[in-house]
């Protein structure tokens, strides 16, 4: 019964925001795509859509295997194949974060045309895309070899893992606040009612959240 309570707002929260994400990104995708003005953006954040299904998909998988219960108490031939479900995640989730983060900034470069915010996006493409190869190939070959990740048995080396997913958290949040802070500057010089202003500006805010 605990496991079971302990599940059920994993799988009802998961399908829930999953079915979001998927609505409105599908919804910009193909309305964009009858009007014909798809861009790098769309493609982004339809990529990022694909990372977290798949996520979603590994993490019902581990749901199998004892995710929800307390890990003393799953079985020890279900544990491999638990703590290997949790290794799949990991690059799906990081990928699906770079993607979105992309997405945003491609976003801002097609809608505020100065130089200077065009400038802040192409430094800001170049850290997310070396922040996310460090972070979803550090992921993957966490332990070298990498079947060292779930098999105890196999001699190897893994970086310690609270160390990365703690400097990936840290960088993670680095970012996040830089992408929503790039268009606040451009935003506040906007000729528009202060409550226009303000209205822009938390709609921004919302979609870098």
């Amino acid at each position: 019964m605990v496991y079971v309570q302990n599940v059920i707002p994993l799988v009802i929260t998961s399908l829930l925001f999953t079915c979001i994400a998927g609505i409105l990104v599908l919804t910009r995708v193909i309305t964009r795509a009858r009007i014909g003005i798809l861009g790098i953006d769309d493609y982004l954040s339809f990529g990022a859509l694909c990372a977290s299904i798949l996520f979603c998909v590994v993490i019902f998988q581990q749901i199998k295997y004892g995710l929800g219960t307390p890990f003393a108490t799953i079985p020890k031939e279900h544990i491999p194949i638990f703590v290997k479900c949790l290794w799949g995640t990991i690059p799906c989730y990081n990928a699906s974060l770079i993607l979105t983060k992309l997405s945003i900034v491609f976003q801002y470069k097609r809608i505020f045309t100065t130089p200077m915010i065009n400038r802040l996006c192409n430094i800001m493409l170049g850290v997310l895309v070396v922040y996310g190869l460090w972070t979803i190939v550090g992921s993957i070959v966490m332990c070298v070899p990498v079947a060292a990740f779930w098999d105890e048995t196999i001699k190897g080396h893994c970086m310690n893992r609270l160390q990365f997913w703690f400097a990936n958290a840290g960088v993670n949040i680095a970012t996040d606040i830089i992408i929503f802070a790039i268009p606040m500057p451009l935003l506040k010089q906007l000729q528009l009612p202060k409550k226009q202003k303000i209205g822009l500006m938390f709609v921004f805010g919302f979609g870098a959240l």
